[in-house]
């Protein structure tokens, strides 16, 4: 379906399917393609493993995620993913993103987001907290209140946004 959805696109080219981690890391290799539909669960290996694989060898292929679950999302940000799109695929999201990687083709980098982020997770001081939907990361001074509720905690952020965490006043 995605390929078919792709052949829509005038400038696109479809240069190789892979079915397995391997398989897809070798015709990476070989063609350097601008960008990497990547699904997350594969045989034997998943799309994150490829992911490491790939900013290892530092190849820099845009990377969009497509899989059926939601719950991998903030993982595939950490590790720097351009985009991520729940299958079925909706061909109106993938023109949005279509659209957004070729306004941003010419300075993204895969290799050094990967770095720049993974400096700015492990940056000394940042909390990290669990929300329902998933991880909030700020630094202290973005907190402007904090008020309990229970096992959660309502934080009011000085960009006026107003988050819930999974933790009781105490812990925050």
């Amino acid at each position: 379906m995605l390929i078919n959805l792709l052949d829509s696109f005038e400038y696109i080219n479809v240069i190789a399917t892979a079915e397995n981690v391997d398989h897809a890391f070798e015709l990476v290799k070989l063609n350097n393609p601008d960008i990497v539909f990547l699904d997350i669960e594969m045989p034997t290996k998943n799309g994150f493993e490829l992911l490491e694989i790939l900013i290892g060898e530092g190849l820099n292929p845009a990377i969009i995620f497509t899989t059926a679950y939601d719950r991998y999302a903030i993982k595939a940000f950490k590790y720097a993913a351009f985009d991520y799109l729940l299958k079925p695929i909706k061909p109106d999201e993938l023109k949005l993103t279509i659209k957004r990687y070729v306004e941003n083709k010419k300075t993204f980098n895969l290799v050094q987001n990967s770095q720049k982020l993974d400096q700015f997770l492990n940056k000394e001081g940042l909390l990290k907290l669990d929300m329902r939907t998933g991880t909030l990361i700020i630094e202290p001074q973005e907190l402007v209140l904090c008020i309990a509720d229970g096992n959660y905690t309502h934080l009011y952020l000085a960009d006026g946004k107003q988050e819930t965490v999974t933790y009781n006043l105490g812990e925050i």
